[in-house]
Protein backbone atom coordinates (compact mmCIF):
# COMPACT_ATOMS: atom_id res chain seq x y z
CA UNK A 1 0.00 0.00 0.00
CA UNK A 2 0.65 3.27 -0.94
CA UNK A 3 1.20 6.26 1.92
CA UNK A 4 -1.50 7.96 0.21
CA UNK A 5 -3.66 4.51 0.73
CA UNK A 6 -2.60 4.00 4.18
CA UNK A 7 -3.35 8.16 4.94
CA UNK A 8 -6.97 7.53 3.33
CA UNK A 9 -7.83 4.25 5.19
CA UNK A 10 -6.73 5.98 8.60
CA UNK A 11 -9.25 9.60 7.97
CA UNK A 12 -11.76 6.85 6.88
CA UNK A 13 -11.70 4.68 9.94
CA UNK A 14 -10.83 8.02 11.93
CA UNK A 15 -14.04 9.38 10.48
CA UNK A 16 -16.76 7.50 12.54
CA UNK A 17 -14.95 8.46 15.83
CA UNK A 18 -15.42 11.97 15.24
CA UNK A 19 -18.98 10.90 14.10
CA UNK A 20 -19.33 9.32 17.05
CA UNK A 21 -18.34 11.89 19.68
CA UNK A 22 -20.12 14.86 17.43
CA UNK A 23 -23.39 12.47 18.26
CA UNK A 24 -22.35 11.96 21.62
CA UNK A 25 -22.09 15.69 21.80
CA UNK A 26 -25.50 16.54 20.07
CA UNK A 27 -27.32 13.88 22.50
CA UNK A 28 -25.49 15.62 25.84
CA UNK A 29 -26.87 18.73 24.94
CA UNK A 30 -30.31 17.72 24.29
CA UNK A 31 -30.67 15.78 27.66
CA UNK A 32 -28.85 18.29 29.10
CA UNK A 33 -32.04 20.74 27.68
CA UNK A 34 -34.46 18.62 28.23
CA UNK A 35 -33.35 18.45 32.06
CA UNK A 36 -33.43 21.88 32.19
CA UNK A 37 -36.66 22.38 30.85
CA UNK A 38 -38.21 19.46 33.19
CA UNK A 39 -36.83 21.55 36.18
CA UNK A 40 -38.22 24.96 35.25
CA UNK A 41 -41.37 22.95 34.45
CA UNK A 42 -41.81 21.19 37.72
CA UNK A 43 -40.62 24.77 39.41
CA UNK A 44 -43.63 26.44 37.61
CA UNK A 45 -45.92 23.77 38.57
CA UNK A 46 -44.69 23.87 42.45
CA UNK A 47 -45.47 27.66 42.10
CA UNK A 48 -48.47 27.69 40.78
CA UNK A 49 -49.62 25.08 43.25
CA UNK A 50 -48.08 27.67 45.99
CA UNK A 51 -50.12 30.94 44.57
CA UNK A 52 -53.37 28.68 44.71
CA UNK A 53 -53.01 27.59 48.23
CA UNK A 54 -52.41 31.09 48.66
CA UNK A 55 -55.43 31.93 46.54
CA UNK A 56 -57.45 29.59 48.43
CA UNK A 57 -57.22 30.78 51.77
CA UNK A 58 -58.04 34.31 50.23
CA UNK A 59 -60.83 33.04 48.19
CA UNK A 60 -62.34 31.54 51.92
CA UNK A 61 -61.61 35.03 53.83
CA UNK A 62 -63.88 36.67 51.16
CA UNK A 63 -66.66 34.01 51.44
CA UNK A 64 -66.41 34.44 55.60
CA UNK A 65 -66.49 38.05 55.18
CA UNK A 66 -69.36 38.04 52.84
CA UNK A 67 -71.71 35.38 54.56
CA UNK A 68 -71.05 38.03 57.90
CA UNK A 69 -72.35 40.76 55.54
CA UNK A 70 -75.32 38.50 54.59
CA UNK A 71 -75.74 37.64 58.57
CA UNK A 72 -75.89 41.63 59.65
CA UNK A 73 -78.15 42.93 56.44
CA UNK A 74 -80.45 40.00 57.45
CA UNK A 75 -80.44 40.87 61.45
CA UNK A 76 -80.88 44.87 60.33
CA UNK A 77 -83.90 43.81 58.01
CA UNK A 78 -85.49 41.77 60.81
CA UNK A 79 -84.60 44.21 63.51
CA UNK A 80 -86.55 47.06 60.82
CA UNK A 81 -89.75 44.70 60.74
CA UNK A 82 -89.70 44.18 64.82
CA UNK A 83 -89.01 48.34 64.78
CA UNK A 84 -92.38 48.26 62.64
CA UNK A 85 -94.28 46.04 64.71
CA UNK A 86 -93.52 47.97 67.92
CA UNK A 87 -94.24 51.09 66.41
CA UNK A 88 -97.74 50.45 64.94
CA UNK A 89 -98.28 48.77 68.22
CA UNK A 90 -97.34 52.62 69.67
CA UNK A 91 -99.84 54.39 67.30
CA UNK A 92 -102.47 52.53 68.07
CA UNK A 93 -101.86 52.80 71.75
CA UNK A 94 -101.41 56.60 71.38
CA UNK A 95 -104.80 56.58 69.37
CA UNK A 96 -106.72 54.36 72.10
CA UNK A 97 -105.33 56.62 74.86
CA UNK A 98 -106.36 59.74 72.93
CA UNK A 99 -110.16 58.64 72.03
CA UNK A 100 -109.75 57.94 75.89
CA UNK A 101 -108.55 61.35 76.91
CA UNK A 102 -111.02 63.19 74.36
CA UNK A 103 -113.40 65.37 75.87
CA UNK A 104 -116.12 64.34 73.34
Amino acid sequence: MSALGTLAASVKGGLWQIAAILLVAVLIAVLSAGGTGWWMIASARDQALADLAAEKVVSEALRTSIREQNRAVEAAGDAKLLAEVRGKAAQQQAAANGRRLDPR
